[in-house]
């Protein structure tokens, strides 16, 4: 994978038929490779033996084949990886030059135990699973106490602990350098001394900088001032693969650092542009070159697929993970996003969420999504069950998560309409202060006096004050959610309101072909604030048509409560035409199709095929 001119398969998709009864022809055809390199290693004692085959797949002959007896040692199977290497590219006719030469002799580590970690923790990373990122932690760290100046451990390191992290709703390991509550905004600083140990003992680690990159990129929250840094993520992102151009994980990262808004001239439309010129999915096709079977490249491109309603695209790459690795949880977790997202099926995703969720049971996102399905559907006792089930999973002090957790569990209390709701509501609210749109939102609602207004604005713009700081330069319409704009208009600025709104729905119109379920929803909610009846009617009439049934957040612009029954029946950006008659036939149209997907739910649950009340009841008292 070092000699430039050869497109090597990355170990994951290789080690796929590993103890598969598969023909050197058909593994040639699902890698789209030329050569297939086989081989066995066995050990006796401290002696080893390699023996490998050069296979043509035209035709399943041997080109060449070689036997090596060695001492065990790290040294020892890096030269015959090396050997290995010479001979192949003897056959092949290819010449290597004096930089090929060099990479071949480096030896990352002279520690088998080491090295075998090493491996292991890369292994571990592949599937997303919770459990196997915490042993992948752990694998590196015992990479690193066997061998302290192995530079690849400590990139691995800093991947496996920002994956766990992320995964796991914010826990930690001892030995990750990341404190307990670390706001998720520091935990790649926290990470960023690993990579530089990485760096500072091998600077020609791909790996490491393609970490590097990572934990730039996510230091980045869509400002212009953090474009610079961005763009520093991203020749970190080209320096490592330009290293180690079978690294499938940085095509993956440095593919989703590129959709933002801000990066490209003249946004949204600078942005729009390189979508249609594939600019960042073509960067994870790539990627599919060289891992054809990575589990979280075919997830990445078909998250890509449900936002811009490629729908046949998503579906096949989602299916396409299933097939990879049926212990995943992505591959299910992909196919319930298109269901909820897409197709409006409440039934089908709570039906693959649970599937995830058994593959998972440390990830917080499965049951906080069905949750949030059932909550779609109108049954309230069976969304409450999850996001409890949610707040036994995530930690105390992860606040987002919590956050998240309390505003669900409003915002599916109001949705209810019950006599209690409002009270329950308030007792969510008391117990957080984080304030974002989707807290606007519900707190408006519960209290709508001037002074709670300003209040309101004045928490919201502590926690995010770029949102109000951008000016005409800056591309206002895209600075805040359309609730910011209804506060600044009950406190006064009626113009700057209307001005703000109208931007939005103009720009939306625009940014809609991109994917009118992510932007629909918070263009709606403009529209009637604007008091544009018919044009707000006419979206609504065409989102349901096409599958809306709960909103895809798509970032800071689109924020805002995503529980459909909470839009339908109390968001109060939404009265000027709740009391329409068109709006009342939506709602029955709606309703009456979440009463035959809950009807189907109830039959999964009589099967034994999902979990009842009193089930989930019980295992909750159980924890």
């Amino acid at each position: 994978a070092q000699i430039q001119p050869l497109k090597v398969i990355a170990r994951q998709s290789s080690f796929y038929f590993k103890g598969k009864d598969v023909d050197i022809a058909t593994i040639a055809e699902r890698l789209t490779v030329g050569w297939v390199l086989a081989g066995s290693v066995r050990r006796h004692g401290e002696q080893v033996r390699i023996s490998v085959q050069l296979v043509d797949a035209r035709d399943s002959t041997n080109a060449w084949s070689g036997t090596y007896d060695r001492e065990l040692s790290a040294v020892n199977l890096i030269h015959v990886q090396r050997e290995v290497a010479r001979a192949v590219t003897r056959e092949l006719r290819m010449t290597l030059t004096e930089t090929d030469e060099q990479r071949l002799a480096k030896v990352p580590t002279e520690n088998t135990e080491a090295y075998t970690a090493y491996l292991l923790g890369r292994d571990r990373l592949r599937d997303r699973k919770v459990a196997e990122l915490r042993d992948a932690v752990g694998q590196f760290a015992r990479a690193i106490e066997l061998d302290p100046i192995f530079a690849a451990a400590y990139s691995g390191l800093a991947d496996a602990c920002f994956l766990y992290h992320s995964y796991s709703g914010r826990h930690t390991h001892e030995a990750c350098p990341i404190e307990p509550g670390t706001p998720y905004e520091e935990v790649s600083a926290s990470l960023m001394p690993l990579v530089n140990k990485a760096l500072e003992l091998d600077d020609q680690s791909g790996e490491a900088w393609i970490t590097r990159g990572e934990l730039l990129k996510t230091q980045v929250y869509g400002l212009p001032e953090e474009m610079p840094k961005l763009r520093e993520a991203h020749a970190a992102f080209e320096r490592g693969l330009q290293l180690s151009p079978s690294h499938s994980q940085g095509y993956h990262w440095y593919a989703m650092s590129l959709p933002w808004i801000q990066l490209y001239d003249d946004p949204p439309y600078g942005w729009l542009e390189a979508w249609k010129q594939d600019t960042w999915q073509s960067v994870a096709r790539r990627g599919l070159e060289v891992d054809p079977l990575s589990v979280p490249l075919h997830s990445l491109l078909s998250i890509y697929g449900l936002w811009s309603k490629e729908l046949d695209e998503a579906f096949e790459h989602a299916r396409r993970i299933v097939e990879i690795a049926p212990d995943s949880p992505l591959g299910y977790a992909r196919l319930a996003g298109l269901s909820q997202y897409q197709a409006g099926r409440m039934d089908e995703a709570i039906m693959w969420l649970q599937k995830a969720a058994g593959a998972d049971e440390k990830n917080p996102g499965h049951p906080f999504s069905i949750g949030n399905a059932y909550a779609t559907l109108g049954d309230l006792e069976m969304a409450l069950a999850y996001y409890s089930r949610v707040r036994g999973i995530v930690p105390a002090d992860a606040t987002g998560w919590q956050h998240a957790i309390l505003m669900a569990e409003a915002s599916a209390w109001l949705g209810s309409r019950r006599d209690d709701a409002d009270a329950n509501a308030r007792e969510k609210l008391a117990l957080s202060d984080v304030y974002d749109a989707e807290r606007l939102e519900i707190e408006l609602l519960l209290d709508r006096s001037a002074t709670r207004a300003q209040a309101l604005l004045s928490r919201f713009k502590d926690q995010d004050p770029g949102c109000l700081t951008y000016d005409a330069d800056h591309n206002e319409d895209a600075a805040c959610p359309p609730v910011v704009y209804f506060l600044i208009g009950e406190l006064g600025d009626a113009e700057t309101a209307q001005r703000r709104l109208e931007i939005q729905v103009e720009t939306g119109k625009d940014v809609a072909v991109y994917n009118r379920n992510a932007i629909g929803p918070w263009q709606l909610r403009a529209l009637s604030l604007l008091g544009r009846r018919e044009e707000a009617l006419d979206l609504l009439e065409d989102l349901v048509q096409t599958g809306w049934r709960v909103d895809l957040k798509g970032g800071s612009i689109g924020d805002g409560v995503t529980n459909l029954r909470f839009n339908l029946y109390r968001n109060i950006l939404l009265d000027a035409i709740r009391d329409h008659p068109r709006f009342q036939v939506i709602v029955a149209v709606i309703e009456s199709d979440m009463a035959k997907q809950l009807e189907n739910v109830r039959e999964m649950e009589r099967k034994g095929e999902l979990p009842t009340l009193e089930e989930l009841r019980t295992d909750l008292a159980a924890d």
